[in-house]
């Protein structure tokens, strides 16, 4: 029983659906939103976090049979985009200490991670300003009303042009949107993430101004009290006494975009649950939203909101303080990969396999870092410990991993004649394998109730929990097995169970983001 056990383990071509099938998960239409950074700022550690969590919830669940429809929601738009257009526009000249706007040759000059750079040292140039100067702070948001006047009433209603400025600044920001569009999808290829859509905040400026036209039509929505300066829906769910929705001065307020964006993921998909993987500090944002559903009579509609939420992540601290940009993180965790290679390895390659494998290394580290932790804690990223050969880290994964394929390589044979072995020659089969081996087929059988769990849960952590414990029981038993040399009646379960573990080490790595490395 052992050794069939194994065999369908070691050679399964779809190991983890046919695990997960054994516990009846009923199909169901997920939508999950994950990930959804700003536009024209550098992805940070936060983002990443979202990203590997959202992105294992959609493989997982694809691999427990459930539809399932990806979407990257962008933050693009907002008071804080006309503030850094107005910035760029009228301010950027580089005198007294603010920053100069590139010329246009220099501009196109630079790539799509120097622009996104510089956009994001802008950013925080104008909220400095604009906590200095009330002047500019009033004619940034002066252009947002008339940028947003534009999307709502349309450019061809002379009567809602007011400054050509504003035309300007949908212009920057559309631009703005591309670049960080081909900065993203590039951070997103690094570490194995795929959207099925790519949607954002700029498409629902009409549908969410419109529904709190209807809803201060009905009455639902009203003036709040002078001090609070905004329209909102009150009286609701306990402790949700005000809900503000749009500015006195005709400014929309996100959430009513986020509810327009609802309504349109309900009409487009008619989907069993909408996943949305955000921090738990966004959890009043979902409670308002499940609420204003419920108060406009979609009650099921909010039932079908899920917040999964998650912890918060601190970047590495620096002589200029905290600094939690995924981009400058993996530039200083090659460092670090870069001096553990160079300890360590004794066999020659290229600067460019060293660079390529450098890359690697520091980028599973990171997802690492993020998907072994329970999803709500709050914790500080350090490559502290990360380069360790005995640590808890993802190098343990990729070492066995490597020993395992190497293993492999060198018994090409016994591969085979495992792969060829009838039901019978598994059945009178009698693994002699020892107690460190006995308890590592263990671990690899336990391996479909790990996933379930992982599903119930949606949180990656119990896998890479998992998969550092069967790969210090790997370390702990290879020595005591030996195959080169051995009698097939030993050779050939030892090999077994070592494919076996290979198999569940392989596929567990890449569902929780972590790309194995065949040599290392």
């Amino acid at each position: 029983m052992l050794a069939q056990s194994l065999h369908r383990v070691a050679f399964s071509s779809n190991l983890i659906p046919e695990m997960l099938a054994k516990f009846g998960t009923k199909s169901k239409k997920l939508v999950v939103d994950f990930s959804s950074p700003n536009i024209a700022k550098t992805f940070h550690m936060g983002n990443l976090r979202s990203t590997l969590y959202g992105n294992f919830i959609q493989k997982i669940c694809r691999l427990a049979g459930h539809e399932v429809v990806s979407i990257n929601y962008l933050g693009d738009w907002g008071p804080q985009f006309s503030m850094l257009a107005f910035y760029w526009l009228a301010v950027m000249d580089g005198k007294e200490g603010r920053i100069k706007r590139p010329e246009p040759e220099e501009w196109i000059e630079m790539n799509e991670k120097k622009k996104v750079e510089l956009l994001t040292s802008s950013y925080a140039a104008t909220h400095r300003m604009s906590k200095l100067n009330a002047s500019f702070s009033a004619k940034s948001r002066q252009l947002f009303l008339e940028m947003e006047k534009i999307k709502i009433n349309g450019a061809g209603n002379e009567q809602n042009i007011s400054s050509s400025q504003a035309f300007e600044a949908l212009n920057l920001l559309k631009e703005w949107r591309e670049i960080s569009c081909t900065y993203l999808k590039d951070l997103y290829s690094r570490f194995g993430v795929n959207f099925d859509v790519w949607d954002g905040e700029s498409n629902y400026i009409l549908k969410g101004s419109k529904l709190v036209d209807e809803m201060i039509f009905e009455g639902k929505c009203v003036r709040f009290p002078a001090e609070d300066e905004c329209w909102g829906v009150v009286n609701l769910d306990p402790g949700l006494s005000k809900i503000p929705l749009r500015r006195i001065d005709g400014a929309n307020l996100y959430l009513n975009r986020e509810l327009a964006s609802i309504y349109d993921r309900q009409n487009k998909y008619n989907a069993d649950k909408y996943i949305y993987v955000v921090d738990k500090s966004q959890a009043n944002h979902f409670a308002h939203l499940r609420a204003l559903l419920k108060m406009r009579g979609d009650s099921d509609l909010a039932e079908k909101i899920i917040h999964h939420s998650y912890g918060k992540v601190i970047g590495l601290s620096t002589r200029e303080g905290k600094n939690d940009s995924v981009d400058y993180l993996i530039s200083e965790g090659n460092s670090e990969s870069d001096a553990y290679i160079k300890k360590s390895y004794t066999r020659k390659s290229s600067e460019e396999e060293r660079e390529f494998l450098c890359q690697l290394l520091t980028q599973n580290q990171l997802a690492f870092s993020i998907i072994c932790r329970a999803k709500h804690s709050d914790f500080n990223f350090s490559f502290k410990g990360a380069f360790l050969p005995e640590g808890t880290n993802s190098l343990i994964l990729l070492e066995k991993y490597s020993r395992l394929n190497s293993l492999e390589k060198a018994n090409l044979e016994h591969l085979e004649k495992l792969k060829n072995l009838s039901e019978v020659d598994l059945m009178k089969m009698q693994p002699e394998i020892g107690e460190n081996g006995r308890k590592l087929a263990r671990m690899i059988l336990e391996f479909d109730t790990v996933l379930n769990n992982s599903l119930q849960k949606m949180e990656p952590s119990p896998i890479a929990i998992h998969l550092v414990r069967l790969s210090n029981k790997i370390g702990q038993t290879l020595p005591s097995l030996r195959i080169l040399g051995e009698p097939l009646i030993n050779a050939l379960p030892r090999m077994l169970l070592f494919t076996a573990a290979k198999k569940v080490l392989g596929e567990g790595m890449k569902l929780i983001g972590i790309e194995p490395i065949e040599r290392i």
